[in-house]
């Protein structure tokens, strides 16, 4: 089956743009096979020859509001680009592509489990963006890589609430189970502020720690 046929219901244009590598992340919603045609908010920013150029804003959860919405277009992109590269470069190029872009499917799909979506989505389009001057050089090995700035900007501090608080009750269970050190040398009143326990390393005494116990063996000669 030919390309056009494949893909017979995206727009040339659209399927050109992809081909070079300049189709703009945030339009991924155009793939979409349930989407219909919808408009943006636009903004309008000043050139530096005193003329507006209008342009749209940045995508959020509201332009894509679940996985699916994210995913499904983002998934046939990939099918184009593969078979792009495999019809251009053959088989050897299109294999390494291949796996790339589904690692990357399944690094995006472990963050959209642990953290809120719309952090994901503003990691997921700057990645994207960032990709395609590499793409445009015949590199796509990028996309297998996850982008530790990128995660410490944009996903640092938004993880889901679930997730959170499994957590803090995992870290909490530890500390429960935990002497507290400060006790033992007499330097922490109860309750213990960090949640270890008050308790005699030597014998289990809740009276008092071990640097004061009668019952801790004395140093042998």
């Amino acid at each position: 089956m030919s390309f056009d046929r494949m893909f017979h219901n995206v727009d040339l244009a659209l399927r050109l743009a992809i081909a070079k590598h300049e189709f703009r992340p945030e339009q991924i919603w155009k793939l979409d096979s349930l989407a219909k045609e919808r408009s943006k908010s636009k903004s309008f920013e000043l050139d530096d020859d005193g003329s507006w150029t209008k342009k749209e804003k940045a995508a959020t959860s509201k332009d894509y509001p679940t996985q699916r919405s994210l995913f499904d277009p983002l998934t046939r992109y990939f099918q184009m680009v593969q078979l792009y590269i495999l019809y251009s470069a053959g088989i050897n190029s299109a294999g390494q592509v291949i796996f790339a872009l589904g690692e990357y499917l399944r690094q995006l799909q472990n963050l959209a489990a642990e953290y809120e979506w719309n952090a994901v989505l503003r990691y997921h389009f700057e990645f994207h963006s960032i990709r395609l001057a590499e793409m445009r050089s015949g590199d796509y090995s990028g996309w297998a890589v996850f982008d530790r700035n990128l995660g410490g900007q944009y996903l640092d501090g938004h993880m889901r609430r679930s997730n959170a608080s499994k957590t803090n009750t995992s870290t909490t269970s530890s500390t429960r189970t935990q002497f507290c050190f400060a006790f033992q040398a007499g330097n922490c009143s109860s309750p213990c502020a960090h949640g270890r326990l008050h308790q005699c390393q030597h014998c289990k005494s809740d009276a008092h720690g071990s640097k004061n116990c009668s019952q801790k063996k004395a140093p042998v000669a």
